[in-house]
């Protein structure tokens, strides 16, 4: 008997697939014993547990779809798994490159890691029991939003272009606060950080990125009401779809952050899922698609940093740099710098009780009117700079991770309430937006894809008071972009609604 119940042979088929990965996990698992000894065994069996945790109750049909969803909130977290826990450790302990020990290990044995990956594991299955508690549906399916979804086609253009525009001033202040000749695109990714003039401060441009980002909002909209339209890729909104989905991509680009590609096609994704159904031909295709542009354009930059013109830079193309490109950078979750952090505390990292879970809060003032202001990126303080060895005179720094923010701030309790909240919060809102999904509500589409993605990836990867400054930056322009869309359409445009 199955232990996941079986609705379809698709499902059979992705629960043998499921059975496939514990039986390759065993001989993993025996083959780093043989090879690499007890310690790094341990190691990695205590990374590939909580991605086969989270992959279980994936696989677990959905009452509303009566199959499984891959795209319920916590494909998020499993990525976040994936990548940066279970692939990026076996990398770590296999690996000769010299990177594991300048970017991860820094001369430390296996067994300085166990404790920040038993910590990983503990908040992982604190956050599937939240996942699982049962809860009711919120009343914001009585929202007068959600309920009317009644998008107006002249608005849905509208809106995009303005959005567009928007994104495109931004991109463009952006190169000017760095100077165009900062175009050389490997010396760009490195200006994360704009010195402000007359002063040794320096801003992360909040409020340029902001806007340079409004063209991922703009390709959402306008990506839910070209499928709901049926409209044909061939045509002038296939184009300008494109053109959409090139400007998204754009600004991740010229930033140096993955993530934000990996996202892109992620919502691709989501949007067709919940419009038309995914298969595997077009999950792999577009999986394949999005896999070869963001190892493209991160070869590319690599090249482009040694290079004195765009000829030299081709030549100089390393391809091995394909291999690593995901999983050798500090990104998303990891045990190595959860073991580093959780190492650190309490000295030379003291408790913080809540302290970095506030700072959002002063973020809005701009540093050039108050210099003084916290920094709101924890991994920038001096303390965690000097754990992950990163020089004084680089202003940036590296994000914790929730789970080793949690630990930073309320110890081994933070992870297990906080994680459990996190999973609780996620199922909420998965439940209460759901119901319209199905129903294909571009409304609830376009909000839960915004939500889930700020709660359900960006916050595990990265720390509290950023995610929740961006998700509310996010969601300013979305929610104005609804209400223009669907209220105030019949006012400005005589139009039938979709």
């Amino acid at each position: 008997m199955s232990l996941i119940p079986v609705t379809s042979k698709k499902d059979q088929l992705q629960i043998n697939l499921f059975s496939g990965l514990i039986v390759c996990s065993f001989f993993l698992l025996l083959y780093t014993l043989i090879e690499a000894g007890f310690l790094a065994t341990v190691l990695i069996a205590l990374t590939i547990f909580p991605s086969l945790v989270i992959l279980y109750f994936l696989l677990k049909p959905v009452k509303e779809f009566e199959t499984i969803d891959f795209f319920q909130p916590i494909i998020f977290l499993f990525i976040n798994i994936l990548l940066g826990v279970t692939l990026r450790t076996m990398w770590i302990v296999f690996s000769t490159s010299s990177k594991v020990e300048d970017l991860f290990t820094f001369g430390h044995p296996h067994s300085y890691f166990i404790f920040g990956a038993t910590l990983i594991n503990i908040g992982i299955v604190s956050f599937i029991i939240g996942y699982r508690v049962k809860v009711r549906r919120a009343l914001i399916i009585e929202n007068k939003l959600l309920k009317r979804d009644n998008w107006n086609s002249i608005s849905v253009y509208v809106v995009c272009v303005i959005l567009m525009i928007m994104s495109s001033y931004g991109i463009y202040i952006f190169l000017q606060e760095f100077g165009v000749e900062e175009l050389v695109v490997e010396n760009l990714s490195k200006k994360r950080l704009k010195k402000i003039k007359g002063t040794k401060v320096l801003s992360a441009q909040m409020y340029q990125r902001w806007l340079a980002s409004q063209g991922i909002t703009a390709f959402i909209i306008f990506f839910n009401f070209f499928l709901y339209k049926k409209k044909r890729f061939f045509s002038l909104s296939g184009l300008l779809l494109l053109i959409m989905f090139l400007q998204t991509l754009l600004f991740p680009f010229i930033t140096n952050t993955r993530i934000g590609i990996i996202a892109a096609f992620l919502f691709v994704g989501i949007i067709w899922h919940y419009h038309r159904g995914l298969n595997v031909k077009i999950v792999g295709l577009a999986g394949s698609i999005g896999t070869l542009i963001v190892l493209i354009t991160s070869s590319f930059r690599h090249a482009f940093g040694g290079a004195k013109n765009f000829t030299e830079a081709f030549l100089l193309i390393d391809f091995s740099y394909f291999i690593d490109i995901f999983i050798a950078n500090r990104n998303l979750l990891g045990i190595a710098k959860t073991g580093l952090i959780t190492s650190n505390i309490p000295s030379p990292l003291n408790y913080k009780y809540g302290e970095t879970m506030l700072l959002w809060i002063y973020a809005p003032i701009p540093r050039s009117i108050w210099p003084g202001k916290p920094i709101i990126g924890v991994g920038a303080e001096p303390a965690m700079k000097e754990i992950f060895h990163i020089p004084s005179n680089v202003y940036s720094g590296i994000p914790p991770g929730i789970i080793a923010e949690y630990y930073w701030n309320f110890g081994i309790f933070g992870v297990i309430i906080g994680m459990f909240l996190l999973g609780l919060l996620l199922k909420w809102l998965y439940k209460s937006l759901l119901p319209y999904m199905v129903l294909k509500n571009k409304n609830a589409i376009v909000l839960y894809i915004y939500i889930a993605y700020s709660i359900g990836f960006v916050l595990p990867a990265t720390s509290f008071s950023p995610s929740v400054l961006s998700l509310l930056m996010g969601m300013i322009p979305i929610l104005i972009s609804l209400f223009i869309i669907n209220i105030q359409g019949k006012k400005l445009f005589k139009e039938e609604k979709i």
